[in-house]
Formats: C-alpha cells, sequence, structure tokens
C-alpha cells in the first residue's frame, strides 16, 4: 500500500462458488505486533481445518509462519515455521511457501530462499519436509 517503505502487505480473502466470479472477504490477517508485512500464502484443509502457511516479514528479514483456522476468515498465529539458516543457501530471507499433504500424512513445502548478501534477488527453490501424520480428523 505504499507505507512503510512500500513493504506494508496484508493478506486478503475471496470466496467463489464457480471459480468464474469472486466475491472479496477482505483482509483476514494483518500484521501482528512486530510484523511489517504477511503475504504470499497457501492455503489446504485437513480435517475441516484450514492451515495457511504464509510470509511473515518483520522488516529485517522474511520467515514462514503458520495459522490454522476454521472459517478460512477467522485465524489462530501459530508462530515461525519455517526461517532462513544464517549459513544456508537461504540466508537472506524464506517466503512464498507451497505445501502440499502427502499420502503418508507428511507435509513437503516449496519456498523461494534468498542467499545472503545476494543484491540480483536470485531466489532459489528450497524444499522442507514436515513428517507427520497432520491431522486426519479420528
Amino acid at each position: 500500500d505504499g507505507a512503510r517503505g512500500s513493504r506494508h502487505a496484508v493478506t486478503l480473502a475471496a470466496v467463489s462458488p464457480s471459480g468464474a466470479s469472486w466475491d472479496r472477504v477482505g483482509a483476514v490477517l494483518e500484521p501482528g505486533a512486530g510484523e511489517l508485512a504477511t503475504s504470499h500464502p497457501c492455503v489446504f484443509v485437513i480435517a475441516r481445518t484450514f492451515y495457511m502457511f504464509y510470509a511473515s516479514d518483520d522488516g529485517e528479514r522474511v520467515a514462514i509462519a503458520m495459522a490454522t483456522s476454521a472459517d478460512g476468515v477467522s485465524w489462530d498465529r501459530h508462530g515461525t515455521t519455517l526461517a532462513a539458516v544464517d549459513d544456508g543457501p537461504d540466508a537472506g530471507g524464506v517466503h512464498t511457501p507451497c505445501a502440499v499433504r502427502l499420502r503418508d500424512g507428511s507435509l513437503r513445502m516449496w519456498y523461494a530462499g534468498l542467499p545472503a548478501g545476494d543484491t540480483d534477488l536470485a531466489y532459489r527453490i528450497c524444499s522442507a519436509y514436515f513428517p507427520g501424520p497432520w491431522s486426519t480428523g479420528t
């Protein structure tokens, strides 16, 4: 929105019965205490619970955080799920999560990682594995 050095962002939602037209819901995840922006959401449903991985920008570094919701509108934050590793290929920050649930109930996430000191924004595609099983509703 141009505020705070053009990095302020909120996560918005919209709904559609067909995917052909959309109705805006509005902001569903605004920056919390210590956050400058929330962006790049990846949402999926397991056992009637929405899980959202998103980029959480504190103004210094971007990490991937998680939130859950029963309705997709009100979200409970669970904090940082994946942070940059100082010596790793993503030392400059991580964002843009894309997660899928595997057949064994575990999760695989792909995300963009920025090397430390990179001024060309040469992001790398990295992956993370979260053992399961995640909730199956039983």
